[in-house]
């Protein structure tokens, strides 16, 4: 049994709780689930959503260096933030990644360390999946894509195949990108978007099709 903390207590972290209590109603021996970190340097303690279950910040992980954490911080930005400062810390720090029970995920994929699948996502085969990665609910990532560390999706988003999405990517709710696409590092693409070419690294795009801002 893994012991397991989020960091984060806002929306995100709370639907992250809801990821781990998912996967425990299906395997109760899983995880022990300890609560939450928190930090007034990433989230105001006005919007903290679990007060209290927040055990500490990030210091509580110097004398807790055995557990899993799972960064649940809703911008790539933050997590990047997050987890460059916990590495700096503790550099044998362990990060689980949470999928949903009802998500399904080919047997030729692969997902690395400290990512977030929430239900009824979809991700079919030979698609590699960086690290810190969140895919919320309902999204479909098809065949051949790459998404790297970090990347945001939102509710419903549609990867087409053969798609490259770069570090640190934002796709909006219900976006939808063409196959063989690549979308740079860092770039923006707005809810409800249909991206039908390349985005530039640290753009932001919007619209159907998807135009520079």
């Amino acid at each position: 049994m893994r012991r397991l903390v989020i960091f984060g207590a806002g929306d995100h972290a709370v639907e992250a709780e809801q990821l781990v209590l998912d996967i425990l109603a299906v395997d109760k021996s899983r995880y022990q689930f300890l609560g939450f970190l928190a930090d007034s340097e990433f989230l105001p303690f006005s919007k903290i959503q679990v007060a209290s279950r927040v055990l500490g910040g990030i210091e509580w992980l110097d004398h807790n260096r055995d557990v899993f954490v799972v960064v649940a911080i809703g911008s790539s930005k933050g997590r990047i933030s997050v987890v460059r400062r916990m590495l700096d810390l503790f550099p044998e720090l362990s990060f689980e990644s949470l999928i949903h029970p009802r998500a399904w995920i080919s047997s030729t994929s692969r997902i690395q360390s400290g990512c977030l699948v929430f239900a009824n996502a979809m991700i079919n085969s030979n698609v590699n999946v960086g690290r810190h990665v969140s895919i919320n609910l309902s999204c479909n990532i098809s065949h051949g894509s790459s998404i790297a560390d970090f990347v945001s999706m939102a509710l419903g988003v549609n990867i087409a195949g053969n798609v490259s999405i770069g570090y640190g990517s934002e796709i909006g709710i219900g976006a939808s990108v063409i196959p063989k696409v690549a979308i740079m590092r860092e770039a923006i693409v707005g809810a409800g978007s249909v991206v039908t070419k390349s985005v530039p690294a640290g753009t932001t795009v919007f619209g159907v099709p998807a135009r520079v801002l």
